[in-house]
């Protein structure tokens, strides 16, 4: 991984962290304070990307501003004879 990737993928995690924190804070001192991490990841995206902040400014709203989704999902698989299919789950092992 180039230094490059590593500054994107911490920028990255600065990002959810700080669109989850704006989007829950009850208080406007905490926004605030996520408001400057999503600033700081901002600076590092355009670091990792050599931009220009004003070039990634645009996509505050659209991109740094949405929480990473959680993708669940869940199904019940039964075959003809009454077999259920069972999985264990990679993040629980349950």
């Amino acid at each position: 991984m180039t230094v490059s990737q590593q500054i994107a993928l911490w920028a990255d995690k600065l990002r959810d962290v700080a669109a989850w924190g704006i989007r829950n804070a009850t208080i406007d001192p905490d926004r605030e304070r996520y408001r400057a991490v999503q600033d700081t990841s901002m600076a590092m995206m355009a670091l990792a990307t050599a931009q220009s902040i004003d070039t990634l400014e645009p996509l505050r709203a659209r991109v740094f501003s949405k929480v990473t989704p959680v993708t669940i999902g869940c199904a019940a698989v039964i075959n003809s004879a009454g077999e259920i299919l069972l999985i264990r789950r990679s993040d629980d092992g349950k």
